[in-house]
């Protein structure tokens, strides 16, 4: 079946489907599921029809249910346009039925002009077959220098969605105080700023500020990535509204102070009217981040989806949800910027979503080693192990780990850097504060 639809009735499909789109799964296709379908398409920027196409279905992680076949329509489609060479116009008709049978019998398979997820993958318009399904469990990577296996060849599985993997040697990450003309000095890979010079609209980055940020010394490229908290609302940022402080007045989706950070408050980002402020319009925080030249986006307080599921037990599918707002900020972005990067900071366990994987171009991570008990603490083996664990899979997806520790003891360094390095991550050092950088680190 290439599409599931309301009135459609399978036990084992339709109810694999109704699990991950977080309704009971009674196997049959009635009005709740269409609704969820609905609102699935409707935050992930798709059609909004509540038929489940392959494209969805592919993003869901339901790789073995997918079948493109006449009929279909999409950018899997047009993807599998592309590979057999005729007009990639995105819907499956007669044209592109005789030259996937074509190309079967070539093959020496069955011509029946319906391509299942192996033939997608053979004719590279999708991924590798050896990631872990999401939600399947996974052992747990070891502190001490595990053996890293080769990660599976992949391209990109639909043609907005995902960015060819990409090696990361160095990084660095400032957040204030920024000046060009040092972050121009750096010999790195990829830098993480912030998109103004100290936080304020008044100072952001012009195209031209950040051209010449790209550049490196040796007349190279780095890519240029600009920190977006999307799980907190900050109150020095350009969009905060002073009623917003009164309880009274403050929308629905801003909640409580973050008591760790100073004017940060967490907010339900699920919603419209908060995800309307990150993206959508000219005034938008990402658009002005991609109109500013940067290449991408470091997306902090991803983890905030244990706050709304475990702290405070307000939403139950709160992990899905910020899936489903990554997702959308990368097709968003990318729909004006081709190859645009998408970096979650923290919130490693996403990461278990083999479509979450897909999506994102590198993950970050805080305080893997030392940190998490107070600066310069070692942490406890447990935390490093189930940490480790969950960054695997991004090793084993060829995504770059981008491993940040503050630290400033030498000694310390030396030691997260050479466990760092041994379980496949890119390390970088600095206060907390972030407000410099150490260019010792990097020769400097």
């Amino acid at each position: 079946m290439g599409t599931y639809e309301k009135g459609d009735s399978d036990e084992d499909e339709i109810g694999r489907l109704q699990k991950k789109l977080g309704v009971e799964a009674d196997g049959e296709f009635g009005a709740e599921t269409l609704a969820a379908a609905k609102a699935w398409q409707k935050a992930n920027g798709a059609k909004v029809d509540g038929m489940v196409g392959p494209d969805m279905l592919l993003a869901l992680g339901l790789d073995d249910l997918v079948v493109v076949e006449k009929g279909d329509e999409g950018e899997l489609v047009r993807g599998l346009q592309s590979a057999l060479g005729v007009k990639a116009d995105g819907e499956f008709g007669g044209e592109t039925e005789r030259a996937l049978k074509a190309w079967q019998k070539d093959k020496g398979q069955k011509a029946n002009g319906k391509a299942l997820v192996a033939t997608l993958r053979a004719l590279s318009v999708t991924g590798g077959a050896d990631a872990p399904r999401a939600g399947a469990s996974v052992a747990r990577a070891p502190v001490a220098a595990p053996t890293p296996r080769a990660a599976p060849a992949r391209t990109a599985p639909v043609a907005q969605e995902a960015v060819a993997r990409t090696t990361v040697s160095s990084w660095a990450y400032q957040l204030a105080d920024i000046e060009p003309a040092k972050i121009a000095q750096l010999s790195v890979d990829l830098c993480v700023i912030d998109y103004s010079a100290d936080g304020e609209d008044a100072t952001a980055f012009k195209p031209a500020d950040t051209q010449r940020m790209k550049t490196r010394p040796d007349g190279g490229r780095k890519r240029l990535i600009s920190y977006m908290s999307i799980g907190e609302a900050e109150d020095y940022r350009y969009y905060w509204q002073k009623s917003w402080e009164t309880v009274a007045t403050r929308p629905a989706w801003l909640d409580d102070l973050n008591p760790d950070w100073e004017g940060n408050y967490k907010v339900r980002y699920w919603d419209p009217a908060w995800q309307a402020v990150i993206m959508g319009s000219p005034q938008s925080y990402l658009d002005k981040i991609i109109a500013a030249g940067f290449d991408g986006v470091y997306l902090d307080i991803v983890d905030a989806f244990e706050y709304w599921r475990d702290d405070k037990p307000e939403r139950p599918t709160a992990a899905a949800d910020m899936i489903a707002f990554v997702t959308s900020i990368a097709r968003y972005a990318r729909a004006k910027r081709p190859g645009f990067w998408i970096i979650p900071q923290n919130g490693e366990a996403l990461l278990e979503d083999a479509a979450y994987r897909r999506i994102i171009s590198a993950q970050a991570k805080e305080d893997i080693f030392y940190g998490q008990d107070g600066d310069g603490k070692p942490n406890n083996k447990g935390a490093v192990d189930d940490c480790l664990g969950y960054l695997a899979y991004a090793r084993e997806a060829g995504l770059p780990i981008l491993a940040i520790e503050y630290l400033k003891d030498g000694k310390k360094v030396g030691d997260a850097q050479a466990k760092l390095a041994s379980v496949g991550c890119t390390p970088t050092f600095g206060p907390r504060d972030l407000k410099t950088i150490n260019l010792k680190q990097f020769g400097g």
